[in-house]
């Protein structure tokens, strides 16, 4: 074979390496990019973090809804990819406490998602687009839930709370008094003069109604003038009786 033709045919067979070489290069590439694609953007992965979302709203109907759906998961299975999914996020990504209050429903590590959640409550609260109301909203439906703790710190947030913080206190209070008026006595009454003065104030903006205020304050009433519960009882009704005057 004469030189020319073979400096050809190697000519040939270089060409078509690098041309095999450049387009497996691309697909490599390609499908990278597709994995990390489809990390970001797994619809599945997308459609639980929606029915967290909704879950941990204040749409009680849709919030029902919601946790029917995630109830039909498998729940170890349901565990697992919430786990992974809060791991991935960032420090101040607010979903880290959505799934927290889904853990406490679940009943899964309630303590350490407990205080996930309450984390949320803090008057520098470290999660992005995250505010004092929706974290006392959620902490309400622990306390509904039958976590008489955590109304310690539904009372130590009424020193920076306002606005629509202010809103969700005054009736998550109202709720705590009216399902156990001596729990929420004796645990207003261990508080400071200052918490106590906070909360008697957004007291006066509860949502009683008429015959819960009277009930509740029958038993105000009925606490003995030697116990340590006196006073808190006597500021408590106070607080009442302004709320339905105003209403007068």
């Amino acid at each position: 074979m004469k030189a020319a033709t073979i400096v050809a045919l190697a000519r040939s067979f270089l060409v078509i390496a690098l041309f095999q070489l450049g387009c497996n290069s691309e697909a490599t590439i390609s499908n990278q990019l597709s994995k990390v694609n489809a990390v970001k953007q797994n619809p599945s992965d997308q459609d639980l973090m929606k029915q967290i979302e909704v879950f941990a709203s204040s749409d009680a109907t849709a919030s029902a809804k919601a946790w029917e759906a995630l109830e039909r998961y498998d729940r170890q299975s349901l565990i697992r990819e919430l786990t992974r999914l809060s791991a991935a996020a960032a420090d101040d990504d607010y979903h880290k406490v959505l799934i927290a209050f889904t853990f406490c429903k679940l009943n899964h590590e309630y303590a350490l998602n407990k205080n996930i959640v309450l984390s949320a409550l803090a008057k520098n609260f470290p999660y992005k687009h995250f505010y004092g109301d929706w974290a006392v909203s959620l902490i309400h439906r622990l306390l509904i839930g039958g976590d008489k703790e955590v109304l310690d710190d539904l009372f130590a947030a009424a020193e920076w709370s306002d606005g629509a913080m202010s809103e969700e206190l005054s009736s998550a209070y109202s709720d705590a008094i009216k399902d156990d008026t001596k729990e929420f006595l004796r645990r207003l009454a261990a508080e400071n003069e200052g918490i106590q003065r906070n909360v008697y104030a957004l007291l006066k903006d509860n949502s009683l109604t008429k015959d819960e205020s009277e009930r509740v304050t029958v038993f105000l009433r009925s606490v003995p003038p030697t116990s340590d519960l006196r006073r808190a009882a006597d500021e408590t009704i106070k607080a009442l009786q302004s709320e339905r005057k105003s209403h007068d």
